[in-house]
């Protein structure tokens, strides 16, 4: 623990931890608590303050990270999903079991919808879609 921390040694402190990208909560733990000692001697509450309130800055953008990791997360379920269903769909459609293979597509659109970038895949259940739509459409 540094008693005599002073200003420059504190802005050093913050500064690293600030541009790492492996600080921890650990890490502003210890700073937190080496300000707070030093603050009778050298620092001033301002210090803890502005300790406190870049601790918060740095957790909220791990936080923002992590919803942003949850984001991929979930375009890559439903990207799966999508493609699942889709080969599912296509499956019914060769067995001729149409109307279950209508819901799996309705369910394979929807997730690709919300899962980015469409697989090759689709263009044929896309296709055996249409064909069952003229065929209904001339059947009535």
């Amino acid at each position: 623990m540094n008693l005599e921390m002073h200003y420059d040694d504190w802005e050093d402190a913050v500064n690293k931890l600030m541009k790492s990208a492996e600080t921890t909560a650990g890490d502003w733990d210890a700073l937190l608590y080496e300000t707070e000692a030093a603050a009778r001697s050298s620092v001033g509450n301002w210090h803890i303050q502005q300790t406190l309130g870049l601790y918060a800055e740095a957790a909220a953008k791990l936080e923002e990270r992590i919803g942003d990791d949850a984001d991929e997360q979930i375009r890559f379920w439903h990207a799966a999903s999508a493609y699942a269903l889709a080969l599912a769909a296509l499956h019914h459609f060769e067995n001729k079991n149409t109307a279950y293979a209508i819901a799996l597509a309705k369910r394979a659109l929807h997730h690709l919808g919300l899962g980015g970038d469409p697989f090759p895949i689709f263009e044929t259940l896309i296709a055996q879609l249409r064909l069952h739509l003229e065929d209904a459409a001339r059947s009535s």
